[in-house]
């Protein structure tokens, strides 16, 4: 059985299309976990000023878990899309590997 030249860019192009995919997702994430991080700076920097009333600390207080926990959602979600991108491109590198 004779197989063409190109049977392993079938096998290759799938893997590497998702860890294409994979990597404009953590990009995606990486964004947004700045974006969250200068969120924090913003509401460091207001309770720093000394001129926030009892009504508004409680606020602050509120959002400033919200950003922790959203930004616990966007680090666990990188982490898994680090383990996606590696899975891929393992797949991509043991396919090659097992057509030479």
């Amino acid at each position: 059985m004779v197989q063409s030249p190109f049977a392993a860019l079938t096998f290759v192009a799938a893997p590497a299309l998702l860890t294409n995919a994979s990597s404009v997702l953590a990009l995606s994430t990486i964004n947004r976990m700045l974006r969250t991080r200068d969120r924090m700076h913003e509401l460091f920097a207001k309770s720093e000023s000394g001129k926030v009333s009892e009504q508004e600390s409680v606020r602050l207080i509120e959002q400033v878990d919200r950003v922790e926990r959203q930004a616990a959602l966007l680090l666990r979600a990188l982490r898994s899309i680090y383990v996606a991108l590696a899975a891929f491109a393992s797949a991509t590198l043991v396919t090659l590997l097992g057509r030479v």
